[in-house]
């Protein structure tokens, strides 16, 4: 990969060097205009960059709870957006687009996606983190077994029937919040690890990529700027984290 991104910025400093060769002859001590040939071969340039940016262009969905949208934090510092701010260094331009409200279960996120009305048509990557407040709420497994395998399907179905365009996170333990302390911690963790296991085994049944961010959720039990403001949801801190840890396999999905 990284000589994958070295080869594409040599490619456009050579066509940098070439444009500034050509304007310094118009610039820089020759009494000669530039003719029709030399204007040619700077909007040959120019169409050349457009068409390389071009292919590095992908849409991007993603798809799920505040987790997704970034409850508390600025809307540039949610996990999808990190994402794609940290992929412009790998020469990937991310259009992201965010199907997600706070409180939302897999339920509520089928009803939205099935309205036809919150997705703009096929993507080149699709993201799904939900399940939180299914169990927050009480729900049962075998509801959110159901529900998140349709969802799953979906979300394949949204990036063109390709699984390997698909990736899903783990949920992070809220138990180690400080509002989570006036609960059952012990009883949240337990729980929230059979949801974990159960959407882990159906996203290897569908071939569709799993990345585990519960771990590092777990870091603010002892660091505290690891969540917002609100003493619950990830900070943009933890975000960056999360980010850190899937950047380098979202690269391999989309540049192959």
């Amino acid at each position: 990969m990284n000589f994958i991104v070295s080869a594409y910025m040599d490619f456009v400093k050579t066509r940098l060097f070439l444009l500034l060769s050509i304007l310094s002859i118009q610039f820089f001590g020759c009494e000669d205009k530039m003719d029709e040939d030399d204007f040619s071969d700077i909007n040959q340039i120019l169409e050349d960059e457009k068409e390389d940016n071009a292919e590095n262009k992908f849409s991007y969905l993603a798809l799920g709870d505040s987790y997704t949208i970034g409850q508390g934090v600025a809307i540039d510092k949610n996990w999808p957006r990190q994402l794609s701010t940290s992929l412009v260094a790998d020469g990937v331009n991310l259009s992201v687009e965010i199907v997600a409200r706070t409180g939302w279960t897999t339920g509520d996120l089928l009803g939205a996606l099935n309205n036809n009305q919150n997705t703009s048509g096929k993507y080149d990557l699709v993201s799904l983190l939900i399940g939180v407040n299914n169990q927050y709420q009480g729900r049962s497994i075998s509801e959110y077994e159901a529900e998140f395998e349709q969802l799953l399907k979906l979300a394949i179905a949204l990036a063109g029937n390709d699984p390997d365009k698909v990736f899903v996170l783990s949920i992070p333990d809220y138990s180690v919040t400080p509002l989570a302390q006036s609960g059952n911690p012990d009883e949240i963790s337990t729980e929230l690890k059979e949801f974990n296991q159960l959407k882990k085994e159906i996203v290897q049944a569908y071939g569709v990529n799993y990345f585990n961010i519960t771990d590092i959720s777990q870091k603010a039990s002892s660091d505290l700027t690891l969540l917002a403001d609100d003493q619950l949801h990830p900070s943009a801190i933890m975000y960056e984290m999360w980010v850190g840890r899937i950047k380098s396999n979202i690269v391999s999905i989309l540049i192959e």
